[in-house]
């Protein structure tokens, strides 16, 4: 009744053997399990090889290097079930799981019940990331997830070239097109973070390139906007410089580096608004974020000049504020490290008194980092992404 498909490439075989077993514990057992495998190694070969599954037809295909993504859709398509479950093998499922994902589906008429998954870690240092970036609350997400083999047919199918963020996109796609349901109880634990700051740096980058891809991919008009947002941001300010006779020009605007800031300003606020009620539709939106990065700057730069422009350089005057720039950095910094160390984690279901005293602080660095290193990753694969 049931396939399970998992895809793999040189992972570690050992969380592997892990999410075998929590297979095999199945309260209802998948007739087929499909082992897509695009690994430089034959570990994973062997490990099913010396696994005795008691029964469940084991369906093997090696193929080359690959993405989760095109590894899985190969999968999907070799299953022979009438319901699809995927998982990943850093991913382990609680012996009820298949059970009652198949009695969501049969009793509520679904077509797709989508995985709830709470993480773990080992160490303090994967500590500060699972709580930097998940907290203590489950969250969706595709291994775990169950559905009717049938549904193939309308095309959901995953984006084959990009190694993250094509679950997100994914999900989102598949929500507009099948009846779909999350569970509110997490069935599936994860528990596989970096092990140390160099792991998490090329982790964060990567996901933040492939996030961009994805993103542009997905609505290439995102993409023109955002590029026509850079150039209005660029020209609008100097425009009075490019007149003939500057106030004299029937064209001449005054103040319009103040007009354009405000109207930005208005619309990104008011974008922001918007994203409390549409968080999807906002939020992952590639001309949002070049809107708020300009916002940015434009904060930046105006604090920036401000003793040049409102006080003259005089510093006897009223609106005059020693180390402005400084001070301004330094209170960036602390505000993101209280929010990523704090508000983000209670949101997230974690208790105060486990970030208390000071364990916040060093959670809130590590959201800042990783905040620090997905910056450059998003504007590199914003640009690449549209000679792929």
């Amino acid at each position: 009744m049931i396939s399970v498909v998992i895809p793999s490439r040189n992972d570690d075989i050992n969380l592997f053997r892990d999410t075998l077993n929590c297979i095999l514990a199945q309260d209802l057992k998948p007739k087929e399990l499909v082992v897509v495998d695009s690994s430089s190694n034959s570990n994973v070969k062997k490990l099913l090889k010396n696994t005795n599954f008691h029964g469940i037809t084991i369906i093997y295909k090696k193929i080359e290097g690959s993405f989760a993504g095109k590894s899985t859709n190969i999968g999907m398509k070799l299953a022979n079930e009438k319901y699809i479950a995927l998982l990943d093998t850093k991913t382990k499922p609680k012996p009820n799981w298949l059970s009652t994902y198949i009695n969501f589906i049969k009793k509520e008429g679904l077509e797709l019940v989508f995985g709830n998954t709470k993480f773990f870690s080992h160490t303090w240092f994967q500590d500060l990331i699972r709580i930097s970036s998940y907290g203590d609350s489950s969250h969706e997400t595709v291994p775990g997830t169950v559905f009717m083999k049938s549904k193939l047919s309308t095309g959901i199918f995953f984006i084959e070239n990009v190694r993250s963020s094509y679950d997100i996109e994914w999900r989102n796609r598949v929500r507009k097109k099948l009846l779909t349901k999350t569970p509110n109880v997490a069935l599936i634990e994860y528990e596989d973070f970096p092990k140390n700051f160099q792991e998490t740096v090329k982790k964060y980058f990567i996901y933040s390139f492939y996030t961009a891809i994805v993103n542009v991919q997905k609505d290439a008009k995102d993409l023109y906007l955002s590029i026509f947002l850079i150039a209005t941001a660029l020209i609008i300010p100097r425009w009075n410089f490019f007149l003939d006779g500057w106030d004299a020009n029937p064209l001449y605007i005054a103040d319009v580096t103040k007009k354009y800031f405000l109207s930005i300003l208005a619309i990104f606020f008011s974008l922001l608004v918007t994203s409390r009620f549409f968080p999807q539709s906002v939020k992952e939106n590639l001309a949002f974020n070049t809107l708020k990065y300009l916002v940015y700057l434009f904060i930046f730069l105006a604090i920036f000049n401000w003793n040049a422009v409102v006080a003259e350089w005089v510093e006897d005057a009223t609106f005059y504020i020693p180390h402005i720039t400084k001070i301004f950095i330094f209170f960036v910094i602390l505000t993101s490290i209280f929010i990523r160390g704090i508000f983000k984690p209670l949101s997230n279901e974690v208790k105060l008194e486990h970030l208390l005293p000071l364990r916040w602080l060093f959670i809130g660095m590590m959201g800042l980092i990783i905040d620090i290193v997905k910056a450059p990753g998003y504007v590199i694969g914003s640009i690449i992404s549209k000679f792929r």
